[in-house]
């Protein structure tokens, strides 16, 4: 019993990220150099959604200045940033990628905006999400999925499970099973997914 929990012990060590190493990556994001963002983006994907499980001052460092990245010149740093917020699903973000997917509407930084949103889903998104599951495009669609599952919106189940009896899109369909498994009516899709 006291070697399991040892080894426990040691792996849970072995998989925590210093403070320190977030704070570097909060500032790395705020860097005058567009590589040095990019890198420190990367990592923020990489490392930023198990180490910032809880809240923490360093995390939110690094929210702060990937919304910051939002308004970045380059258009990939402006994707790479919103997409990046989703992957950390930090909440302090909804307002500004709700501005941009508003601003944007259509396009590759409408859809990582909504990426963004999805990957978040904080309820006051969810009429952003209803909305975007008539879109045309299959991408807006399961990404609407996701974000009503993540949010937890249990009302949406009925529309969902419509959906998924005319929808042909086979990602639209997994995130459909998705969604009724984390909201609760887990049957079939558990076997599906």
């Amino acid at each position: 019993g006291g070697d399991a929990a040892a080894a426990g012990q040691l792996a849970l060590k072995a998989r925590t990220v210093p403070p320190q190493l977030l704070t570097s990556i909060a500032v790395a994001l705020r860097d005058g150099n567009t590589r040095v963002r990019a890198e420190a983006i990367n990592l923020a994907i990489l490392l930023g959604p198990y180490a910032c499980v809880g809240s923490s001052e360093p995390c939110a460092q690094i929210g702060n200045a990937l919304v910051d990245n939002i308004n970045a010149r380059e258009s990939e740093m402006r994707r790479a940033a919103m997409q990046a917020l989703g992957q950390l699903g930090y909440p302090n973000a909804v307002q500004a990628l709700s501005d941009q997917l508003s601003y944007r509407q259509t396009g590759p930084e409408a859809l990582a905006a909504l990426e963004g949103l999805a990957g978040i889903g904080h309820p006051t998104s969810v009429s952003i999400f209803e909305q975007s599951l008539a879109s045309s495009n299959a991408d807006v669609r399961r990404l609407a999925v996701e974000g009503l599952a993540r949010a937890g919106h249990r009302e949406s189940l009925p529309a969902l499970q419509q959906m998924g009896q005319s929808e042909r899109a086979s990602s639209v369909l997994l995130a459909i099973h998705y969604a009724n498994v984390k909201l609760g009516h887990v049957e079939s899709s558990l076997q599906q997914l």
